[in-house]
C-alpha cells in the first residue's frame, strides 16, 4: 500500500511533511533508498523508499528489510475505529534515572500525589519486572507532589503495576503495565526523566543515553561515557550539528526525532501549582500553550477551544472533573502528559497591608488624606513609586521581609508598588488616559505587526504578561500566540511588554 504520511529531512535542519507529487517534481521521479535516511514514515518512524518511475508512477513504500514491520498505514489500521489518536493505553508512568557523581545509577517510577482522604485502607503498590518485584506501602505516596519509587539499577523492558487501598476514581488513569527501558533510551539530564521513543530531541541540549553499544563522538554528536552496569553503558550525549547524518543517527539508531522546536506544553493562566506530571488548579478554565508538531487530547473528553499558528497552539480548556489527563504526542503515541487536579489551594499573597489584610492588586483603590501613613512588609524586593500629576516625584527601594513606612503623604499623591516589572498595587485609576483612535480600532494583524517589530532588551516574563495573554485571547488570537511563545521561552522584549500593558 502506498504511504501518505511521509516526511523529508530538509536543508534547514528539520523534518517536513511531503507528498509524492512534490517529490516527483523535485526529484525527477528518481529512486531514493531507505538507507539514505532522507524520507521517514510519520506513523512508525522508519526510513522509507521512494520508488523509481517505470511502468507505474513512483510512490512511497516501506523497506522489506525492516525487522519490525508494524505500521498502522502498512497494515491498513490507520483511519479505522480501532486506531485511537493518543490512545490512553500508550501512556505510562514517568520513569527517571538517578545518577551519582561517580556514574552509578538506578531507576525510579513516579506516581501522582494522593490525598489522605483518597486512601480507603492499608494498601500497597507492587512493581514487577524481569529484574524482580518491589513492594511499597501507599503511605509512601506524597500528598503534595509526585513520589518516585526505586525499581533497581538494571533496566527492564516492561513493568507491571498493582495497586490496592486507593479509591478507584483516583487510579482510573493509572496503567497496569508500562513500557520500561529499552536499549538506546534517552533521559533528560536536567531531571533524569525518560523520553519515550519518537520524542523530540533538540540541538545543543545534553541528555543521558543508556546503550549496550560502545559509542564514540563524531563531528555532529558529542558522547562521553560516565558509567556502566552489567551490559549497559551510560553516556552523556549532545547533538552539535543539524545535519542529515545527525538526523539519521537520532532516528535510525535511537528512534527519536531531531527537531528545531521541541514539543512542549506551558500552562499560562490562571495561577497553578506545578509539579512534574501534575497540575493543581482551582479554576474551571485553563489556558495552555503547546509548541512543536503535537496533537493533543484530554480525558475525559471535555470542551477544548484552540487557536493555531506556526508558533504553536493556544488551548482554552474547560475542566469539569476533579481529575483529568491532558496529553500531547503524535498519532497513537502519548509523548508527554499532565494530570489536572482540581483543588481549592490558596496562593500566598505577594504583599499585605497590616490595616485590613487586603491583597495588593492593581484593582485596589485606596483613598489617602493628609497625614496618612503607609506601612507594610513586602515579601519580595521591589520599589514604591510616588507620583504627582503624572510626574514621578520620589522612588523607594523595598526589601523582602523588612517593614517599610512612609509618612507625610499628600492627598494628591498617587502610589504604585512594583515587583520587577509587575505593578502589584496602585492607587491610580485605570482608564484615566484618553484613548487614541489607533488604540480603539487596533486589529489583531496590526497588533501582531507592532509586536514583531519590537527589538528591545529582553526582560523576564511576569504574571502580568500571562494574564494579558488570556485577556487578549478572544479578540487578538494571533497576537496571543505570539505572546504565548514569549511566555513559553520566559523572556519578552521590553517594548513589547510596554505595548501589551498599554493595550490591556
Amino acid at each position: 500500500m502506498p504511504l501518505t504520511h511521509v516526511k523529508k529531512w530538509t536543508p534547514e535542519g528539520k523534518w517536513k511533511s511531503v507528498t509524492i507529487e512534490e517529490m516527483r517534481r523535485d526529484n525527477q521521479s528518481a529512486r531514493i533508498s531507505a538507507r539514505s535516511g532522507l524520507l521517514m514514515c510519520d506513523l512508525c518512524n522508519k526510513f522509507v523508499i521512494m520508488t523509481e518511475a517505470n511502468i507505474r508512477d513512483s510512490y512511497f513504500k516501506h523497506s522489506n528489510a525492516d525487522e519490525d514491520k508494524a505500521c498502522p498505514e502498512r497494515s491498513g489500521l490507520y483511519g479505522t475505529p480501532a486506531y485511537r489518536i493518543l490512545d490512553e493505553k500508550t501512556k505510562g508512568l514517568p520513569i527517571r534515572i538517578v545518577v551519582d557523581q561517580v556514574g552509578n545509577f538506578r531507576f525510579e517510577i513516579g506516581f501522582p500525589a494522593i490525598h489522605d482522604s483518597d486512601i480507603k485502607a492499608k494498601g500497597n503498590i507492587r512493581i514487577s519486572s524481569i529484574q524482580g518485584t518491589y513492594a511499597y506501602s501507599v503511605e509512601r505516596l506524597s500528598s503534595h507532589g509526585s513520589s518516585y519509587l526505586n525499581v533497581g539499577n538494571l533496566p527492564a523492558p516492561e513493568y507491571k503495576i498493582q495497586v490496592n487501598g486507593i479509591k478507584g476514581d483516583i487510579t482510573k488513569y493509572w496503567p497496569s503495565r508500562i513500557q520500561g527501558i529499552q536499549n538506546n533510551t534517552l533521559f533528560r539530564k536536567t531531571t533524569g526523566t525518560l523520553l519515550p521513543k519518537d520524542s523530540d530531541i533538540v540541538k545543543d541540549e545534553e541528555y543521558y543515553l543508556l546503550s549496550r553499544s560502545w559509542l564514540y563522538s563524531t563531528p555532529y554528536i558529542e558522547l562521553k561515557k560516565i558509567g556502566s552496569n552489567g551490559s549497559y553503558k551510560l553516556y552523556t550525549i549532545k547533538i552539535i550539528d543539524l545535519s542529515d547524518a545527525a538526523a539519521r543517527f537520532v532516528l535510525g539508531d535511537l528512534q527519536y526525532r531531531l527537531v528545531g522546536t521541541q514539543m512542549k506544553m506551558t500552562f499560562l493562566w490562571p495561577v497553578i501549582i506545578k509539579d512534574p506530571y501534575l497540575v493543581y488548579h482551582s479554576k474551571k478554565i485553563q489556558y495552555v500553550f503547546i509548541t512543536g508538531e503535537a496533537q493533543y487530547r484530554m480525558y475525559p473528553n471535555n470542551e477544548i477551544k484552540c487557536s493555531s499558528s506556526e508558533a504553536g497552539t493556544l488551548l482554552k480548556l474547560t475542566c469539569y472533573d476533579r481529575q483529568q489527563l491532558l496529553s500531547i504526542g503524535r498519532y497513537k503515541n502519548i509523548l508527554d502528559y499532565t494530570y489536572l487536579w482540581k483543588s481549592d489551594f490558596k496562593i500566598e499573597k505577594k504583599y499585605e497591608l497590616p490595616d485590613d489584610e487586603a491583597p495588593l492588586e492593581t484593582s485596589t483603590r485606596v483613598q489617602f488624606t493628609r497625614g496618612t501613613i503607609i506601612s507594610f512588609k513586602p515579601s519580595f524586593n521591589g520599589k514604591l513609586i510616588v507620583e504627582e500629576s503624572g510626574w514621578v516625584i520620589s522612588q523607594y527601594e523595598l526589601k523582602a521581609g523588612e517593614y517599610f513606612e512612609l509618612t507625610r503623604i499628600r492627598k494628591t499623591n498617587e502610589f504604585s508598588i512594583y515587583y520587577g516589572l509587575d505593578c502589584v498595587w496602585t492607587t491610580k485609576r485605570n482608564g484615566t488616559d484618553e484613548a487614541t483612535e489607533d488604540d480603539k480600532y487596533l486589529t489583531d494583524g496590526e497588533l501582531l505587526g507592532m509586536l514583531t517589530k519590537c527589538r528591545g532588551m529582553l526582560v523576564p516574563v511576569t504574571d502580568a504578561v500571562k494574564k494579558a495573554a488570556v485577556e487578549l485571547s478572544d479578540y487578538y488570537p494571533l497576537s496571543t500566540i505570539w505572546l504565548s511563545r514569549r511566555i513559553h521561552n520566559g523572556k519578552i522584549e521590553i517594548d513589547a511588554y510596554q505595548l501589551i500593558m498599554k493595550i490591556i
